[in-house]
């Protein structure tokens, strides 16, 4: 701006500034200002780019009224600054995230139930001579229950429960069997089928085939009943009197 000196009478000598054209600033520029991200961001303007805007507005606006105008368009200008910057403020989203080890371990369990005490088998005597040795109720007993659990690796292969004979032997003559029932109601996942009637002895024989990922529920009104008989193989064999205890043992193996 160019200040230019007139001569005056010396008690009226003054300064009097020249009028300053009004400056132009494109209007594209000053409302993208506006609308970049739709948000007021006076950072677009260069600093001379906001003097030129500012001087443009001033000279727009009438000097009685000036120092009014541009109180309210500060007022104005302040108050969109804060309405973006609580826009802004809801529309971002702030996230935290953590991982999460999780640890499933392999299982394998088995129990008996409702207990592990003995149980017996025995034939019955004949009433009159000349009638053998027959199975009676005494020869079967079904008190007994085999629970179980089962967790398998990932890629690894079902379960089965083997049965065998690990001490003591079966008298001469007679042969001890067990056979495991259809797993009860209760526990989840895929419990194991039975395989049937199977003779005991010391080689280990498959009872239950095909156990997953399951549980059969715990106590001795759940899982498999296990029946135990025993029969007359061969009555040429036999020896009376004999007593022998023989141990059964359950495995529950891949």
């Amino acid at each position: 701006m160019l200040l230019r000196i007139f001569q005056m009478p010396k008690s009226n000598a003054k300064w009097i500034p020249e009028p300053t054209p009004p400056l132009k600033i494109p209007l594209g520029r000053a409302v993208g200002c506006l609308n970049e991200r739709q948000n007021f961001r006076p950072t677009c303007l260069s600093k001379n780019s906001k003097k030129l805007l500012l001087h443009s507005i001033q000279n727009m606006i009438p000097n009685s009224n000036r120092n009014l105008y541009i109180l309210l368009f500060t007022c104005a200008a302040v108050l969109l600054l804060l309405v973006a910057s609580v826009v802004e403020s809801f529309g971002q989203a702030v996230t935290k995230s953590h991982s999460v080890q999780l640890t499933i371990p392999v299982i394998a369990m088995l129990d008996i139930e409702p207990n592990v005490a003995p149980i017996t088998l025995s034939l019955t005597p004949p009433n009159e001579a000349g009638q053998p040795l027959t199975v009676g109720s005494n020869a079967t007993n079904n008190t007994k229950r085999l629970n179980y659990t089962s967790a398998i690796a990932q890629g690894g292969t079902n379960k089965k429960i083997t049965a065998q004979i690990t001490s003591g032997t079966v008298p001469p003559g007679v042969s001890l069997r067990v056979e495991a029932g259809v797993a009860a109601a209760g526990g989840a996942g895929t419990k194991g089928s039975p395989t049937g009637l199977v003779t005991l002895d010391a080689t280990a024989k498959n009872l239950i085939t095909g156990i997953g990922r399951c549980y059969t529920g715990d106590g001795s009104g759940f899982g498999h009943v296990l029946t135990y008989s025993v029969i007359i193989s061969n009555y040429s064999l036999l020896k009376f009197n004999a007593n022998n205890s023989v141990q059964i043992t359950y495995t529950i193996s891949d």
